[in-house]
């Protein structure tokens, strides 16, 4: 491995294992589900917990979501068997019917997939010892998550971005309270503090081959609009537009807002 290899991949793995630990999750014995798509960012995910957690084979399940939109999804959740495989984890395939749980729910694609997503993962985390899920979130992510609720209109939270380490209620995963299996989804993004660009040299450095979700560059998405046409632009002002948030102006100039709300 070159020197320059060497350097993305211990810093995606310091930078993780600070979040892990944080977390308690490195010496704990708790199952662990991480969400793997077969994109860069999740498959580091998954080799930063195979290669940090103690006793990782043991503890480790990888979820696969197929949302029943692509033809491609097929081959998407081939390539994670096989990688699972090379760990030596297990592997669940887990089918959700997007078209068909946002017709019932009267919700738009994106948003529908979204909350699937989570609730397949909660379903896998209740059968495997609900233990937290872990998702190949970066800071990217948390960027674009940030922007989308400011066009959406938010409150100051919504302008915190992701959380390292949630909890996501029933309530939040769009489905009413107190039934008994519905329990919160805790989520841990060890990936938090890097971004996509690291992901992808980090994976490279490793011989981590990926897929590519073509869905990435649908701009009927809000994230995709996001994504290719508005932080373009915001990086000509800001090369690191992501600076901003994770130094707290954000929450500074939401606090201003309030005192004048």
């Amino acid at each position: 491995m070159a020197s320059s290899d060497a350097d993305v991949v211990g810093r995606v793995l310091e930078a993780s294992g600070l979040i892990l630990d944080r977390a308690r999750l490195i010496g704990s014995r708790r199952s662990v589900v991480v969400a793997v798509s077969g994109g860069a960012d999740s498959l580091c995910a998954l080799d930063v917990i195979m290669t940090l957690l103690e006793r990782a084979k043991s503890r480790v399940v990888v979820g696969h979501v197929d949302h029943c939109l692509r033809e491609e999804s097929r081959a998407d959740a081939e390539h994670v068997v096989a990688v699972a495989g090379r760990y030596g984890v297990r592997c669940e395939i887990l089918r959700v019917d997007v078209p068909a749980l946002a017709a019932a729910e009267r919700r738009g694609i994106e948003e529908a997939a979204r909350l699937g997503r989570y609730r397949a993962l909660r379903e896998l985390s209740s059968r495997v010892g609900r233990g937290p899920t872990v998702t190949g979130h970066t800071r990217d992510d948390s960027v674009e998550t940030v922007l989308m609720h400011l066009l959406r209109g938010t409150g100051r939270r919504g302008l915190s971005g992701l959380s390292a380490d949630d909890e996501l209620t029933a309530t939040t995963l769009g489905q009413s309270e107190g039934t008994p299996w519905q329990m919160p989804l805790r989520v841990v993004r060890p990936l938090l503090d890097v971004g996509h660009e690291d992901t992808l040299a980090y994976c490279q450095a490793r011989s981590i081959p990926w897929r590519l979700d073509p869905s990435n560059t649908d701009t009927a998405m809000l994230r995709n609009r996001v994504r290719h046409h508005l932080l373009p632009v915001l990086r000509t002002y800001n090369a690191d537009v992501g600076a901003a948030q994770r130094g707290g102006v954000v929450h500074a100039v939401a606090r201003h807002c309030d005192d004048f709300a």
